[in-house]
Formats: C-alpha cells, structure tokens, sequence
C-alpha cells in the first residue's frame, strides 16, 4: 500500500505582527518545533509527540521568518514557514 502523505496545511502563511496561530493535529504521533531545517531554536515546541485533536497556540508579535517543522517527519519535509509582516 501507499504511504499516508505528510504534509502541513498551509505550509507557508502570511500574517500581521500580533496574529495568534493554533496549529491542530489531524493525525496522532507527530510533533511540531520553531527552527531552521531541523534544528529547534525554542520559539515555540509542542513538546514532543501529541496525538490527533491537539492544539499549539502561538502568538507572533516581532516581524520575521519563523521556520517550524515536525520533528519525526522532518526528513520526509514535512516544514513550514511563517512569515510576520
């Protein structure tokens, strides 16, 4: 059989300085961190693996690039950016 595809929707996203982002796990066993490639930088985790229906909640107030990927997934790109205007 085919593999499940992995994948953040929307990978990118555009926001205002002050926007609230929930990230929701529609899948268990994944995890989500802030950082460039796949390297935590600690701006924001979900602390490890959650399962399906958990929320990360993330306020961005400083203007930027904030990379953030899934640290099983990671090599099988599962990445995104946001981007704060």
């Amino acid at each position: 059989p085919a593999s499940p595809l992995l994948s953040l929707s929307p990978a990118s996203l555009t926001i205002a300085a002050g926007t609230t982002v929930t990230w929701v796990w529609q899948s268990s066993g994944h995890s989500l961190d802030s950082g460039p490639g796949c390297s935590p930088d600690a701006k924001f985790t979900s602390a490890g693996l959650q399962n399906t229906g958990y929320t990360l909640t993330h306020t961005f107030s400083t203007p930027g690039t904030y990379p953030f990927y899934c640290g099983v997934h990671c090599g099988s790109n599962m990445k995104g950016t946001i981007t704060v205007q």
